[in-house]
């Protein structure tokens, strides 16, 4: 997704077409029914690891087939309770400095630029009140691709780029895929569409899919040609970018855990799967002629995955599941029509990404029976985690400005 930039003149012109027409697209939509609160129902002491066995609470009422677990129901607009936890460190708003991924409690992965009324003057750093260090590589100086959404483990940093378009609604990601060390502090181009297929018309992909990294391989979903169509598939490539990237499945939304990299195969199908690379067997199903999984996240320590109605009025669930105990799963019901999450070790922070209605961002960690609210940002809602869950970063929108802040979740 193309975070929020300054920009002037037609550029401004066009964006704020861009912006009307979305805003009008999700202006008419019905809203979403929420239905009524479920009681929540406490787990079972027996231990599902031993048993294998799902468990289910007959009172985990969903409108569709699933084989994960129901053990647990919450609504987000009814369980949830305001914030009182104030920002730390507050950044942005004028432009010059854009926020994506809170590293640490001190450290922010973002974009930065002394000239931002240029909008092709923005390099990927590492954001902190002592200064800011720019990790723009110069593999490729003729072509500017906008810093956009990273992901971070261990010492490496993983991020997504794309080329700018003034056409409001441009289908083609024209993207490439950077890693930095911070250790040997290098930054290396790993991979772009246009070498991959051979053109620079790479259509966009469905949801906002980040890379994700598994030891020394970083993961990315892309559409790939083939033959005279394109397919979503996903792709691998070695972080140090000594080889080219390799397709590894049909299928979206790569996430990893400690040790197993899992994908969406036909998402918003009929029959929707979670399956795990290099296995046959699925993770979890839906069998719905009007739900699916919508998106997917993991960390070494916890799951989620999002199901969705195509209608567009049933809202959005989210299914959480520890990767130990995979048998006890507990559901939350969001009104907007598709969710974005966060993991940060054992909490997950929700919001509803660049929809204009429902635009509440929430906290949630593992046991509890409510969820935090820490806000609203329209078009922005976006909160994200530190990986190791000891910041989050909030996003504000206001006047068409975005800033945020840095605090402990």
């Amino acid at each position: 997704m193309t975070r929020p930039r300054k920009k002037s003149g037609a550029v401004l012109a066009l964006c704020l077409l861009s912006f009307l027409t979305t805003a009008c697209s999700s202006a008419n939509r019905s809203l979403p029914t929420l239905k009524e609160n479920t009681p929540t129902v406490k787990a079972t002491s027996e231990s599902p690891v031993a048993s294998k066995t799902p468990v289910n609470s007959p009172q985990v009422r969903l409108p569709f087939e699933t084989t994960l677990a129901k053990t647990k129901l919450l609504e987000a607009t009814v369980n949830a309770s305001l914030s009182s936890s104030p920002g730390e460190w507050k950044l942005g708003g004028d432009f010059s400095v854009i926020a994506a991924l809170p590293l640490s409690a001190t450290e922010i992965f973002g974009s930065v630029s002394k000239t931002p009324q240029k909008i092709d003057s923005y390099d990927p750093a590492i954001i902190s009140a002592k200064g800011n260090t720019s990790l723009r590589s110069h593999q490729d100086d003729k072509t500017y691709y906008e810093p956009q959404d990273a992901t971070a483990k261990g010492k490496w940093i993983v991020w997504r780029e794309s080329r700018l378009s003034n056409i409001p609604g441009q289908v083609p990601d024209d993207w490439r895929l950077v890693s930095y060390d911070r250790e040997l502090k290098e930054s290396k181009v790993l991979g772009t569409a246009k070498e991959l297929n051979g053109t620079d018309q790479t259509p966009s992909v469905s949801g906002e899919s980040l890379p994700v990294i598994l030891d020394k391989k970083a993961y990315f979903c892309t559409a790939l040609k083939k033959d005279t169509h394109w397919d979503t598939r996903l792709i691998s490539v070695p972080l140090n970018g000594n080889s080219k990237p390799q397709e590894e499945a049909k299928g979206c939304w790569p996430a990893t855990t400690q040790k197993e990299v899992f994908y969406l195969a036909n998402p918003l199908a009929n029959v929707s799967e979670i399956r795990q690379l290099g296995s046959h067997q699925h993770r979890g199903r839906i069998t719905s002629s009007n739900w699916g999984f919508s998106g997917l996240w993991a960390n070494n320590l916890i799951t989620v995955a999002a199901v969705s109605s195509r209608q567009d009025n049933g809202g959005t669930y989210a299914a959480i599941w520890k990767n130990d105990n995979p048998q006890e799963v507990t559901w939350i019901h969001f009104p907007s029509p598709s969710i974005f999450a966060s993991i940060g070790a054992q909490k997950v922070a929700f919001g509803s990404g660049s929809e204009s209605l429902n635009p509440q961002m929430t906290l949630w960690s593992w046991g509890e029976e409510k969820l935090t609210i820490l806000g609203t940002a329209h078009g922005y809602s976006r909160p994200v985690l530190a990986p190791d869950g000891s910041a989050i970063l909030v996003p504000h929108q206001e006047n068409g400005q975005v800033s945020w802040d840095l605090r402990k979740p």
